[in-house]
């Protein structure tokens, strides 16, 4: 009589077989699959921009155990007709080859098939007796039928009697397997997945998890440990960082990220999404690098021309990549830029009228080898030279007496003009500068009239910089009338604008260029060499729209910019 399965439950059940005479009595174990998801590696593609620089590419792994494991997954098999004397003509021996050794607990094979016997290798040979083993009858009479066959839907477990470790397994079954059937025919692995290892493509590991997969507590997820769906986070940002960030590139590229297990199980990789800039290469027409000559100190203004950003969110500009080149000298001109005209008022000196102006204190030059002031000339032109005096006492503003022939500059004669221009005066020879107590210059008028239009300071730190005094050439000097000094007055703060050009010491040079993105960031010292110097300039996430290249010379001479990469957001 028929005998019924319970719902999800295992039963064995006896049933008979028959065919020319003779009938088998197997002891089967019935019931549904266990799913087959056992995998020793998962694949991922991720596609990214080639130029994308990514800051973060999380990923959440999964590693379960599995339910069952396809041998053709894990192992390699071979199969032929049984040699054992009680399935001669009617089934097949099926060697499972791990390649190591594995731990299993049952095997699983699909309807229409019945496993016999499981038999472990050990080491020269397979085992003289089973792990596993269905009672046979061997005379049965003959017409027998089966008696309750399981369903299509149901397979038969051969649970062993213990778990066993082995590198191969020798599973007989009663049947002649379709390839399809093969492909259905799996171990169970008990085990959690193992020494988990993620590769992009077939690189080294970036990635490892050694030992087991245990399962944790919660659901939060961590890249420290797993949760209790054995899931965790993995954050590859750096690993991919490395494989993009190509500046020239405009396509995108993909990429096969693996996870492989040296023990089965249920394994996943799921991506959260990348966090990532794109850099881009300007380019000054049809090169990618800008040579810049400076007749004298000053700045030189390039555009950041990058398309239009994808989407509504404005661009945001991360940081900026060059390399420089140059052969500057160690002549430096302070400040390189300005003080600009305050429109308050002009100095009118002539012969009788000079002015002395204190040059700002500072640890940047060591010698000075000139002064540059902006003046404008009457129409008969002029002639003038500079005469520094040195300053009475540390943290004063007294002159107090003139350096003498060493520090008197050339007599420069001064065309016509009407606009101002700024006028060189060169000492013989180089006077060294004590930047805790500078000098002052006067400005000595021998021939017709000279305008020197006056700056205003900027606050506590022009204090002691650039203060004007008036008087005879010869001195003595004279401070301003009192509106220069009343705060509510607009004369107030008015101060001599001028540079000096000196050398920067050796052993502690100031930087010959500066650089600066948009008005508001800081200036980026630049130090080239001929061969060229890579510098990295990091960005407060500075809007593009208010972003420009700003280049500052402190002397004449050639700065050549090469591979300007812009980072930014979009």
């Amino acid at each position: 009589m028929a005998v019924p399965l319970a719902s999800g439950s295992f039963e064995s059940v006896g049933f008979l077989v028959s065919e020319a005479h003779t009938a088998i009595l197997l002891s089967v174990v019935a019931g549904p699959q266990r799913v087959v998801n056992g995998l020793s590696s998962f694949a991922l593609p991720v596609t990214l921009p080639r130029n994308a620089v990514v800051r973060r590419a999380s990923f959440v792994v999964t590693a379960k155990r599995a339910g069952a494991t396809a041998i053709e997954t894990v192992a390699q098999y071979r199969v032929s007709d049984s040699a054992s004397t009680d399935l001669v003509g009617r089934g097949k021996s099926i060697v499972v080859d791990f390649g190591m050794p594995r731990t299993v607990s049952a095997v699983q094979v699909p309807h229409g098939l019945s496993v016999v016997r499981v038999t472990p290798w050990i080491g020269a040979g397979f085992a003289p007796s089973a792990a596993y083993a269905a009672s046979v009858a061997s005379s049965i009479p003959s017409g027998a039928l089966i008696v309750n066959p399981p369903s299509p839907s149901t397979v038969e477990f051969a649970f062993l009697r213990s778990e066993i470790r082995t590198e191969r397994l020798l599973v007989e079954i009663v049947g002649n397997p379709t390839e399809a059937q093969l492909a259905q025919v799996a171990v169970v692995l008990p085990e959690s997945p193992n020494d988990l290892e993620i590769r992009i493509d077939g690189g080294a590991p970036v990635w490892k998890a050694p030992g087991p997969a245990q399962q944790g507590t919660g659901k939060a997820l961590s890249e420290q440990d797993w949760n209790e769906d054995n899931q965790r986070l993995v954050n590859l940002g750096p690993a991919f960082a490395a494989l993009f960030d190509d500046p020239a590139a405009t396509d995108n590229v993909t990429f096969d990220l693996v996870l492989t297990s040296r023990v089965p199980g249920v394994l996943k990789v799921e991506p959260n999404p990348a966090e990532y800039d794109v850099i881009r290469r300007l380019r000054f027409g049809t090169e990618t690098s800008r040579e810049i000559t400076f007749d004298s100190e000053g700045s030189f203004d390039l555009p950041i021309d990058l398309p239009p950003p994808a989407g509504s969110s404005p661009r945001l500009l991360r940081e900026i990549r060059f390399t420089a080149l140059g052969k500057p000298t160690l002549e430096r001109v302070l400040p390189p830029i300005g003080p600009a005209f305050a429109q308050k008022a002009d100095l009118i000196l002539d012969s009788h009228r000079s002015a002395l102006v204190r040059i700002a204190p500072g640890e940047s030059l060591s010698d000075i080898l000139g002064v540059r002031l902006p003046l404008r000339t009457g129409p008969a032109g002029a002639e003038a030279r500079i005469v520094l005096w040195h300053n009475r006492l540390t943290e004063t503003q007294e002159p107090d007496a003139a350096f003498g022939a060493e520090g008197t500059s050339e007599p420069v004669t001064l065309a016509e003009s009407d606009t101002e221009n700024w006028v060189t005066f060169p000492f013989r020879q180089a006077v060294k500068f004590d930047p805790k107590n500078p000098p002052w210059a006067a400005l000595v008028v021998s021939r017709g009239e000279v305008v020197w239009p006056l700056g205003e300071s900027s606050g506590l730190d022009a204090t002691m910089a650039n203060v004007i005094r008036l008087g005879p050439p010869a001195g003595p000097w004279k401070v301003l009338p009192p509106p220069f000094f009343d705060v509510a007055s607009g004369l107030s703060g008015a101060r001599g604008r001028i540079r000096v050009a000196g050398t920067t010491p050796k052993e502690k040079p100031l930087a010959p260029w500066l650089l600066q993105i948009g008005a508001s960031t800081p200036l980026f010292p630049v130090l080239p060499t001929p061969k060229g110097v890579a510098f990295r300039l990091e960005l407060p996430s500075l809007p593009a729209a208010d972003a420009g290249l700003r280049v500052i010379s402190h002397l004449a001479g050639t700065l050549t910019l090469r591979d300007v990469d812009v980072i930014s957001s979009s």
